[in-house]
């Protein structure tokens, strides 16, 4: 997978830890390539809808969706269902991130249902998470739950990270924990949709 296109218009409630409202489409297009696909603007402007239609479609009103739910992936039609399937919404309230599971858990469960070559030693380290994280569920973290959501959707072998929006304010407060975690994404080839603030 190496590029998304996207055309769609309506309405789309969108949730997350920190913030929740109702977005607007409005006939937009958006087209996402292999790295990191930073999205500026408000809270309201369709970049935090599309990121949350994208991963969270399962939640989304389909009735308020206006254009059909499909996408182009490398120019072949796609059903938003089928995209949903390899999406993962980096926020503590997707359903793969909810449980109480501990990081370890999460990671090996991952990995024995993608069967990539890692251990999970491997990502640990790959995603530089400290051992203090390692037995603790995923709202236990702190802000190194950043690193820890991408970690396990990476060994799940999703390859869409799809962000909440986020102020600029909340995007500093993760400070190098965001950094890590964009840049080892990016390097994996993985398609990154990260809306923020101005």
């Amino acid at each position: 997978m190496k590029e998304i296109n996207i055309k769609n218009e309506g309405y789309i409630f969108c949730k997350s830890s920190f913030y929740s409202v109702l977005d607007i489409l409005e006939n937009q297009t958006f087209d996402f390539t292999v790295g990191i696909n930073k999205l500026v603007g408000e809270i309201d402007s369709g970049i935090f809808g599309i990121s949350y239609l994208i991963s969270m479609y399962d939640s989304v009103d389909k009735k308020s969706i206006f254009l059909p739910l499909e996408a182009k992936v490398d120019g072949i039609n796609t059903k938003l269902s089928e995209l949903a399937k390899q999406s993962c919404y980096m926020d503590v309230s997707y359903p793969l991130f909810s449980s109480n599971k501990s990081t370890i858990s999460l990671i090996g469960r991952g990995l024995k249902k993608s069967k990539l070559p890692y251990t999970v030693n491997d990502i640990i380290n790959m995603f530089d998470i400290q051992s203090k994280n390692h037995l603790r569920s995923i709202k236990q973290t702190g802000n190194e739950k950043i690193k820890i959501m991408a970690a396990v959707g990476f060994a799940f072998g999703k390859e869409i990270f799809c962000f909440p929006w986020m102020s600029q304010k909340r995007y500093d407060s993760f400070n190098m924990h965001m950094d890590v975690s964009l840049n080892i994404l990016s390097k994996n080839n993985k398609i990154v949709i990260l809306p923020i603030g101005n």
